[in-house]
């Protein structure tokens, strides 16, 4: 599962995992955990709607997405014509609140990510580390730990029957999540909820995932 991969999971409209709607836990939390407008860090970012949902909550988006098309569409269908600008390794495009940075993640520096984004204390993942296999999980943990020192985030993970089914999305429950960010300062198990995933529009359309009992988590999780 390379980068290459998911470049032709986009090319190819192969994006199960996109949702059309804004997910209901970040309707049902985001107001207690984003209290003020501020910089929130997207990583894996897509063309989520969830940042469209933030944006509108006053906050500034920063994304970080390896597919340009994602980027592309991102910006056509919220009407945006971005400013394009080499910035080390990525290519940021830019517009109104959002700053999607495209580019590998893992390329990210804490001394890039200080010299640019200062400000931003706070992250959100609904679709990042359980997009990964488990070989890259822990790296993935030690980049957002190096650039985001001290970061407040919530983190939106789904957890189901693995035996029946494998990812991505993979299944990362209470006990998987907790070990992953072992070294945070804090970590909360906020709720559980059963998925929505294949149950109608909007909801996250996978038509390959049949497993069942799928649940998501989300969590506060304090570096």
């Amino acid at each position: 599962m390379d980068n290459q991969f998911w470049i032709d999971r986009w090319q190819n409209k192969e994006t199960g995992w996109h949702r059309d709607n804004v997910h209901p836990l970040l309707f049902k939390l985001s107001e207690e955990f984003f209290e003020q407008p501020q910089q929130i860090f997207v990583p894996l970012c897509g063309k989520s709607l969830d940042m469209v949902w933030l944006a509108e909550k006053g906050h500034e988006i920063i994304g970080v997405e390896l597919s340009p098309l994602a980027i592309e569409e991102f910006f056509e269908e919220q009407k945006l014509v971005p400013k394009k600008n080499q910035l080390g390794d990525f290519l940021s495009w830019q517009a109104g609140s959002y700053q999607i940075l495209e580019g590998d993640f893992f390329n990210l520096t804490a001394d890039f990510f200080a010299g640019n984004f200062k400000s931003c204390h706070c992250w959100y993942d609904r679709a990042a580390v359980i997009a990964l296999p488990e070989s890259l999980r822990n790296k993935y943990v030690e980049v957002i730990q190096m650039i985001l020192p001290g970061a407040r985030g919530l983190l939106i993970s789904l957890s189901y029957d693995s035996a029946s089914r494998q990812g991505p999305p993979f299944s990362l429950g209470d006990n998987e999540i907790k070990a992953l960010w072992s070294a945070a300062r804090k970590i909360s198990a906020i709720c559980t909820v059963a998925s929505e995933i294949g149950k109608g529009k909007g909801s996250g359309q996978l038509p390959a995932f049949k497993p069942t009992n799928v649940t998501e988590h989300a969590f506060e999780i304090c570096l």
